[in-house]
């Protein structure tokens, strides 16, 4: 008997340990505009919901958002990713995959392999790269930035991004400040080298 209590409570410990390290993280953007590398997928303004559930290094996450561009012939776009973070030294990395859905046409779209890296050099700076590759089409987005937080709640960002395989250039300057731990606002320039520039209002809810 004494052995079955102890195994049970080893159990009991052992789901209590993992079940402490699963985090679940949600939130909602309330935009201006949708735009994706410095292109407009949405018309008007766009409501982006979240979710994020992780155990360790690892996650899983569902990022939704209301389209209306007319050569994607869809009105919503659902993305699933999953990955793994962690630190190297001073470089924080982010690898995983993500896939895209959308209502309408092109239902189950694409698919990306990503990569991020950072690394804070100073408390108030970090540099950024990332690169997504679409091993279907051939085609990889690079992406380079920028931020600096000279304050606990204001932030400065700038990025450029290009490309590959007939793509086009783009990069996007911005700000955003912090009102508390869950709200936050931003304003952002985008534009590209084949379209027209698009300031972008945001609220950003995330618990």
């Amino acid at each position: 008997m004494r052995a079955i209590v102890l195994s049970s409570l080893t159990l009991i410990s052992l789901a209590s340990t993992a079940a402490a390290e699963v985090t679940l993280s949600y939130g909602a953007t309330f935009t201006s505009r949708y735009v994706a590398s410095g292109i407009e997928q949405s018309s008007g303004s766009a409501i982006q919901p979240w979710v994020e559930v992780g155990y360790g290094g690892a996650y899983v996450g569902l990022w939704a958002s209301n389209v209306s561009r007319a050569g994607l012939g869809a009105s919503a776009e659902v993305d699933l990713t999953f990955g793994y973070r962690g630190e190297a030294g001073p470089i924080s990395y982010d690898l995983g995959y993500a896939r895209y859905f959308y209502t309408g046409p092109y239902s189950n779209c694409c698919g990306e392999i990503v990569m991020d890296l950072s690394s804070s050099p100073t408390e108030q700076s970090t540099f950024g790269l990332r690169m997504t590759y679409d091993p279907s089409a051939d085609v990889m987005n690079a992406k380079i930035s920028v931020d600096y937080a000279p304050t606990d709640t204001l932030g400065l960002n700038l990025a450029f991004g290009s490309i590959s395989n007939g793509g086009h250039e783009y990069w996007t300057a911005g700000t955003s400040y912090s009102i508390n731990d869950n709200l936050s606002v931003s304003a952002s320039w985008n534009d590209t080298n084949i379209t027209k520039g698009v300031a972008v209002l945001s609220v950003d809810l995330a618990y």
